[in-house]
């Protein structure tokens, strides 16, 4: 479900699938930043200093949770501070957001992010074994930078992954975190192709999905 679509499932391990589901990762930065045209350099250096904080910030999740209940409030602080989250929730449902009642909607918003976060504490284990390093930043015409850089698994098991964040950088706004690219694949976009699917199979009822969902995240959390 939440972003566990594997791009080669034949050879990533656990640690790998536990990677894409959380939308996180522990990294080290450590390469330089690539600069665009003038006028966008300060928005796409701070493109590269909001993934630099997310890193920190899950570095600190990882290393320093006393609970359970500390790690999900940490979690859902991190999902507020870094990501836009209900434009990424709206955008894995496609037109049937549209659709919803006001009820199915702020339903589907608490499954959804039930489901992340989740997702996310069940495998903070796995996020010790895992390096980010930056490569590039770059403008994506004028509402996008795209931040690019390298997963390694510190245990040399497995090959380096190429990962590509795309930062919503509209004028006036905030930087949020709006997708993450695994190998050019969007797990915003597979995302959005999962939940569908579930919709278009129950007859395009949102109430499906948000069972789904609820489901998922409640067997995670008896599992662990």
């Amino acid at each position: 479900m939440i972003l566990m679509t594997l791009l080669k499932p034949n050879n990533r391990p656990r640690k790998w699938r536990g990677f894409l589901a959380g939308i996180f990762m522990v990294c080290a930065i450590t390469a330089p930043i690539t600069i665009t045209a003038p006028a966008q350099a300060q928005r796409v250096e701070e493109s590269v200093m909001l993934v630099d904080a997310l890193v920190a910030a899950i570095q600190d999740l990882t290393e320093n949770h006393a609970s359970a209940q500390e790690a999900y409030a940490k979690t859902d602080a991190i999902i507020n501070q870094f990501f836009d989250y209900e434009s990424i929730a709206r955008f894995c449902v496609g037109p049937y957001w549209r659709k919803a009642s006001a009820e199915q909607r702020a339903q589907y918003l608490a499954a959804f992010r039930k489901v992340l976060i989740a997702q996310t504490i069940n495998n903070l284990d796995n996020f010790n074994s895992i390096e980010y390093r930056h490569q590039s930043a770059n403008a994506k015409g004028k509402e996008w930078v795209i931040v690019n850089g390298i997963i390694i698994d510190k245990t040399a098991t497995n090959p380096q992954v190429a990962v590509a964040w795309r930062i919503r950088d509209k004028a006036g706004e905030p930087l949020y975190i709006f997708d993450l690219s695994i190998e050019n694949v969007s797990m915003l976009i597979t995302q959005r192709d999962e939940n569908t699917a579930i919709i278009r199979q129950n007859a395009g009822d949102l109430d499906a999905l948000i069972a789904r969902l609820n489901e998922q995240s409640q067997a995670i959390s008896t599992n662990n």
